[in-house]
């Protein structure tokens, strides 16, 4: 389903939408989520972007929580949308077998740091003995079809699956370009 957000520049007593756009450009928002993680609405540390996967994929964005279970971040491209679960839950899969090991691997690649001391600098907390004992998934998309949508409800209602879509859009104006977010 396409975004349903809204936004108005309030001009004296008038109103004026601004133009929604579909935010096509992924690297462009990698770069903005590695530089402010504020946009996803959760506190979590990035430990890896790009990470290759055991089947050949590349996770877009790998983040672990306060309690050290990991976080799949799936940006919506051009695939069509069952593909695009598919992938996600693939990634899922690949990453619930991930060792502590692997997960510091990642994280030194991505941060200069061990995955404790990246963890700890930016929790303010010692990481828990327990890592990587769960695990979700969060699509971020401009738009998601009906069907795909159904599907995330489904498995995260009836099956406990932790999976969320994240709804990101690109408003223009004269003044400069605006980034909101809304959750599905």
């Amino acid at each position: 389903m396409p975004i349903n957000m809204k936004l108005w520049q309030v001009k004296t007593k008038e109103l004026q939408e601004i133009t929604c756009e579909a935010l096509n450009d992924e690297q462009r928002l990698q770069d903005w989520l590695v530089k402010d993680k504020t946009i996803l609405g959760v506190d979590v540390l990035l430990v890896g972007r790009q990470v290759t996967t055991g089947s050949g994929g590349s996770i877009d964005l790998l983040a672990i929580d306060g309690q050290a279970n990991l976080m799949v971040l799936v940006l919506k491209r051009d695939k069509p949308p069952h593909e695009l679960l598919a992938q996600t839950l693939d990634h899922a899969a690949w990453v619930s077998d991930l060792t502590y090991e692997q997960i510091d691997t990642i994280t030194k690649g991505f941060t200069a740091k061990p995955l404790w001391q990246a963890f700890s600098d930016h929790f303010g907390v010692s990481i828990p003995k327990a890592v990587n004992a769960s695990h979700s998934m969060l699509i971020l998309a401009s738009d998601l079809d009906d069907s795909s949508e159904r599907i995330v409800q489904y498995l995260a209602t009836q099956h406990k699956v932790p999976i969320e879509v994240l709804f990101i859009a690109l408003f223009k104006t004269a003044a400069g370009e605006f980034l909101g977010r809304a959750c599905g």
